[in-house]
This record gives C-alpha cells, structure tokens and sequence, in this order.
C-alpha cells in the first residue's frame, strides 16, 4: 500500500515507521468543567508551565533570599513531562 501510494517498487522501501495519533478534540470535564481532556497535552503544557513557573520566581523578592538551586530539567524523550 505505501509503495504504491509512493508509486515505487516495494523492494525500493527499506524500513518505515508508523505513528498513530488520538483525533478526537479536545474537551472540558468535571462538576464545573474545571478540567481539559485533550491527547498529548501533559507534555506540552507541564513543560510549558514549569518553565513559566520558573521565570516567574526568579522574578519575585523571596528569590532573592533563597539559598536552594532552583531548575527546570526537560530531556529530548517523548515521555518529557508525563
């Protein structure tokens, strides 16, 4: 089926890789709706708001006065932020 949609030999295709994904949208849940249900959203908003968190410290006065190492560590896995 690739190969054809391709229109090359199947012999020509040397490996391939199939990625699914989730396609139903994004939705709000809970008593008051307080809750969104979307696919890969954990990784992209936890990521997001981490970094954001992190900028928005170092901008307040009790950063200044804190002796602890304060970080974000994210690492190039598909898994990042679950």
């Amino acid at each position: 089926m690739i190969a054809s949609e391709l229109g090359i030999d199947v012999m020509d295709i040397a490996d391939f890789e199939l990625n699914l994904f989730d396609t139903q949208p994004a939705t709000l849940g809970g008593i008051t709706s307080e809750f969104l249900y979307a696919a890969r959203l954990d990784n992209l908003a936890t990521c997001f708001v981490s970094c954001e968190a992190l900028s928005d410290y170092t901008e307040s006065e009790s950063f200044q006065d804190d002796g602890d190492i304060t970080l974000v560590a994210l690492f190039d896995h598909e898994e990042v932020g679950s």
